[in-house]
């Protein structure tokens, strides 16, 4: 048989309850408090992240296209790969691949397409030939737009910027910059102080 409790007895025990509800409740309250926050503050980095990842993109296509607009621009250059005259585009480039490469430690490929696709020069080696022919360049060539992305060659990730090359009104080739992804990393690194890994689920075919 329960012992029968006395009106102060009653009285602490509801006070108790009553204490023991509330702190429940709070830390409830606390806690789904402090989940809320949280999450709006992962929102809000990863917002910022994002941005700051779409920036150094931009940045990065920026800078390539430039180039690449400036050395189509050369005297000669477009009635070179017009006549696939490899000799020719080698000598009228050289020198701004040479200035290129010495300015940025992440690009490593200047390359130059036919109209067909088909590689005509490689400028770090004039001398590679290349049978394959990558989707992305025909779909640049065909569609006489640019192309900026990353490409899975082989176990090696790559970032392309791939720009149309015009002469008299017809796509005639194209060409492209390829450089290491490192340079996106590092610029994250140095403006968010952010260190991590690039996940690319790719659907180029090479």
């Amino acid at each position: 048989r329960l012992p029968t409790l006395n009106a102060k007895d009653k009285t602490l025990l509801f006070v108790a309850l009553l204490v023991t509800m509330f702190a429940l409740l709070f830390t409830a309250v606390f806690y789904s408090h402090k989940k809320q926050e949280l999450a709006e503050t992962e929102k809000s980095y990863l917002k910022t992240v994002r941005s700051t990842y779409n920036k150094i993109l931009n940045k990065q296509n920026h800078f390539y296209q430039t180039r690449a607009l400036a050395n189509i621009a050369s005297d000669g250059v477009k009635e070179a790969l017009f006549a696939r005259d490899k000799n020719r585009l080698f000598e009228l480039t050289k020198g701004r691949w040479k200035t290129l490469k010495s300015s940025s430690k992440f690009l490593y490929m200047m390359n130059f397409y036919c109209e067909d696709g088909s590689l005509l020069l490689a400028m770090d080696n004039p001398q590679k030939v290349e049978t394959s022919k990558s989707l992305h360049i025909q779909k640049a060539i065909k569609s006489s737009k640019p192309f900026y992305g990353f490409v899975l060659n082989g176990e090696r990730l790559e970032y392309h910027v791939s720009i149309p090359v015009v002469f008299k009104d017809h796509t005639v080739g194209v060409l492209e910059f390829v450089a290491l992804p490192d340079e996106i990393f590092s610029e994250m690194e140095y403006i968010n102080e952010l260190k991590g890994a690039l996940f690319v689920k790719s659907n180029t075919k090479k």
